[in-house]
């Protein structure tokens, strides 16, 4: 990593910690009441602040993964500023993410698995800095962040503080967004991290010479990186399905009782 990108990681900690705080200040306190206990502002704030960027990720994940998808020569050797920008403010996000995510109210076994996702995921991402080779598995394992997207719109629609607003104003965003979690984490996560996967290798046995001797460590994070996001995303998905599941097995028995 350059020290030009060192220094523009830096500046991107303090505006991501910046907005993040403006979000803070902006926000009404008290909240409303969970079962007669407080809410937590900061768990609120974060929530609401990464809405709006995990579209600007994914962006950036998009324009990049096409750019570099061209050749296996591309895939493993060309950058472009999409996804140096991609990489940057992602390594940013999750710096400031960790220590936010240690101090929410919450079983610690799930905080640490978030934890243990953003340092695995930095540290890749921080090796793919240093050694400006296979941006393309990246910023193609960002793309897995469109989960996200429908994530936080399922966990704003649920929030105490809006749940009524969106039961009034848009009903049908709780219903999007749970639908999208469930459908986008098969696709971008249990499906994508794996075909990644299969095109490192196939680029690597197929075209060795414009691959794997043309880059440096970063290569060797890859697959073990994506076995990794893959394993914990398998066991997020177990719960995510079986919200969904019951959802949908509720919303049909009305249906089943007319049948009848």
């Amino acid at each position: 990593m350059t020290s030009g990108q060192a220094e523009l990681i830096a500046a991107d900690v303090v505006a991501v910690a910046a907005s993040m705080g403006a979000v803070y200040l902006a926000v009404p306190k008290p909240l409303p009441e969970t079962a007669g206990k407080p809410t937590s502002v900061l768990e609120f704030v974060h929530t609401l602040w990464w809405y709006p960027f995990v579209f600007y990720l994914v962006v950036y994940a998009a324009i990049a993964t096409y750019k570099l998808s061209k050749s296996p020569e591309a895939r493993w050797t060309d950058t472009c500023p999409e996804s140096y920008a991609f990489l940057r403010t992602y390594i940013a996000a999750q710096i400031v993410a960790i220590p936010v995510e240690l101090s929410l109210p919450g079983a610690w076994p799930k905080k640490l698995q978030m934890v243990a996702h953003h340092v695995v995921s930095v540290s890749g991402y921080a090796v793919g800095l240093l050694t400006p080779t296979c941006h393309f598995f990246g910023t193609a394992a960002g793309l897995s962040e469109i989960s996200t997207i429908f994530l936080e719109g399922l966990l704003l629609s649920k929030h105490v503080a809006l749940e009524n607003f969106f039961a009034a104003r848009a009903p049908w965003f709780l219903v999007v967004n749970g639908a999208g979690l469930w459908l986008s984490f098969i696709l971008f996560r249990l499906v994508l991290f794996p075909a990644i996967v299969a095109v490192f290798f196939h680029d690597l046995f197929f075209y060795p010479e414009l691959t794997w001797r043309k880059t440096g460590s970063v290569k060797y994070w890859i697959p073990p990186m994506l076995a990794f996001l893959f394993v914990l995303s398998a066991v997020w998905f177990q719960k995510i399905h079986k919200g969904f599941m019951t959802k949908v097995l509720s919303a049909l028995r009305p249906a089943d009782k007319k049948l009848e």
